[in-house]
């Protein structure tokens, strides 16, 4: 959404998974649904057409750690009426937000059970390139922001090569003009899919891969891409080139668990230090709860 002249060509709508029936709705990444509803509030208060409400979701999501607590600074960033976004989010237009996120879901073939899920013009989207997708299916004038050059530097960040594939998700779009790309996220919480493998730096890769958050620890020096523990406390075994530390299920916030990366099995200066070359580039291990865990220096 960031490419020069691209918010101009789409045609974009975002909603979330939910679960459940009205007062008793359920979001699997956000239990309480209060940060969905709240991106859902705001989306509704300026209009689908008005991308504020993506720069708001980006903005809640750039620190997922944080919320839904961090709705009110994103919304003075913004020069959003906060007042306005809690009494939706509290009263029955949040509830009726929900229900819709949850029909939209549902109806759509097939149904959206999973984030991020995508759809460019109807159609299941699997690859990683979004923006090359859009691109190439618009017909009228392009932007400067479907230039050679400007996808060419998406393929890089993301490691891809003119052959590579690596699965994705996908959504559901309105019938629009034929020059206008339909580009509409489910669950779009996790859209974000720039990392090539998990535990990246999120610093340059851009952002975290769909199934992580980006993570900092109050106390220790630099950020992670963390994603979450499964329901056995396995955590996804691969790594950036280069790393040898261990994923683990180390972590505990926002209501769930998420892996680190461990680097050292005590927190003397030595062993830290010996860990260092475990983490990788522009990384280094950190003490925390007496292990070393391997965070990104900013």
């Amino acid at each position: 959404m960031s490419a020069d002249g691209l918010r101009d060509i789409l045609d974009f709508v975002g909603w979330f998974v939910v679960e459940g029936k009205e007062g008793n709705f359920m979001c699997p990444e956000d239990v309480k649904c209060k940060s969905d509803t709240t991106m859902l509030c705001v989306r509704n208060m300026v209009g689908d057409t008005d991308y504020t409400w993506w720069d708001f979701q980006h903005c809640m999501m750039s620190h997922q750690m944080k919320e839904p607590g961090n709705a009110e600074a994103c919304a003075k960033q913004l020069n959003l009426d906060f007042s306005k976004i809690s009494s939706c989010v509290s009263g029955s237009t949040g509830q009726t937000l929900l229900a819709k996120s949850a029909s939209v879901m549902n109806a759509a073939n097939p149904p959206v059970k999973y984030a991020p899920d995508v759809r460019i013009a109807g159609k299941q989207f699997k690859g990683q390139n979004y923006l090359k997708a859009v691109c190439d299916l618009y017909t009228g004038d392009k932007p400067k922001g479907c230039s050679e050059e400007a996808i060419r530097a998406i393929d890089t960040r993301l490691g891809l090569t003119p052959t590579s594939t690596r699965r994705s998700a996908c959504i559901v779009p309105d019938p629009v003009p034929s020059n206008v790309v339909t580009f509409d996220v489910g669950a779009v919480h996790f859209i974000s899919d720039f990392a090539s493998s998990h535990y990246e730096d999120p610093n340059t890769s851009g952002s975290c891969r769909s199934d992580e958050v980006d993570v900092e620890i109050q106390g220790v020096q630099g950020k992670m891409c963390a994603p979450k523990c499964s329901a056995s406390g396995a955590c996804p075994t691969d790594v950036p080139s280069g790393v040898t530390a261990k994923p683990q299920c180390a972590l505990q916030g926002m209501g769930g668990k998420y892996c680190a990366l461990i680097c050292s099995p005590s927190v003397d200066t030595r062993s830290l230090r010996a860990g260092d070359a475990q983490c990788g580039q522009n990384a280094s291990c950190k003490s925390i709860s007496g292990v070393g865990i391997c965070t990104y220096d900013k």
